[in-house]
């Protein structure tokens, strides 16, 4: 069955552990700019689709990608679909059920085909906005910034580049109610200690990723010999902090992509260290 939408409801939470610092981020229903930085191969996508999954499946809150990186569309739609029927194998399922989830999907994520090039800004927000009527998201994920098409180079420079991309999709979020969700890389370490915190202050035009931020999260994989694989999930900045706090969690991943939540470093490396296997769960509701 489907769960209702709760239209009067003030807030929706990260769905995680009810008593872990990442279960209390709530995204208020205003919108807003939400920042998630992290080095190539941390997991950015990986939790994007995860977040996108637990949404869709517990609040039918509705999604739309411009994937950059990865502009097949399937691969993103895959990527969700693994994790709301819990399985990495695909082939378990037959090709009317892949198609019966494929369908429902459809209803609550949306990708736009960006394969024809680079879009700039303007013309994510102008798609988006022509296309609200027929499909409305809570979220707007732009994966990831770097890639957009700079016009009029010759009048602005780096961060005041960063500064208007990022007000016109805050701007956008604010009048239409969505959260925007930014992916960004931050330059290349120059030193092991800068790799290992990889939030605002690592991304070029970092004065501007910090401040108009309404939330920002970092994602880091933690790698220690053969058996400790992790993520570590840093929150950095809460504008609203009535809703949610700053803080860390950390999550291991199941083989469809879900991720097990941990409040610990010292518990999760213990589990890694154990050999403890996570299964993959039953297909989400959805």
């Amino acid at each position: 069955g489907y769960f209702k939408i709760q239209t009067v409801e003030l807030a929706y939470t990260l769905p995680f552990r009810a008593d872990s610092i990442v279960k209390n981020v709530k995204f208020s229903l205003r919108g807003g700019l939400a920042i998630i930085t992290g080095y190539p191969g941390a997991g950015k996508s990986d939790f994007l689709y995860d977040l996108a999954a637990h949404l869709i499946s517990r609040q039918h809150k509705r999604f739309t990608f411009f994937s950059l990186e990865q502009p097949d569309n399937a691969d993103a739609m895959a990527g969700v679909i693994r994790r709301l029927v819990g399985r990495n194998d695909m082939a378990l399922f037959s090709d009317e059920q892949l198609d019966d989830f494929i369908t429902r999907l459809d209803q609550y994520m949306n990708c736009f085909d960006v394969e024809s090039g680079d879009p700039s800004v303007d013309e994510i927000v102008d798609i988006c906005t022509r296309n609200l009527k027929l499909f409305h998201p809570d979220f707007l994920v732009v994966d990831n910034y770097a890639r957009l098409r700079r016009d009029n180079v010759d009048d602005q420079n780096e961060t005041e580049f960063i500064r208007n991309l990022l007000v016109a999709l805050q701007n956008w979020g604010l009048r239409n109610h969505v959260w925007v969700i930014v992916v960004a890389h931050p330059r290349k370490p120059q030193d092991s200690a800068s790799a290992q915190n990889a939030d605002a202050a690592a991304v070029a035009g970092s004065a501007h990723w910090h401040n108009l931020a309404d939330l920002g999260m970092t994602v880091k994989r933690v790698i220690d010999g053969e058996q400790v694989d992790y993520k570590e999930l840093t929150v950095w900045k809460v504008r609203d902090q009535r809703l949610c706090r700053p803080g860390s969690v950390f999550l291991l991943r199941q083989a469809c992509g879900r991720y097990e939540e941990r409040d610990s470093r010292d518990e999760v490396e213990s589990e890694c260290q154990l050999g403890i296997k996570y299964r993959d769960r039953g297909v989400y509701d959805f």
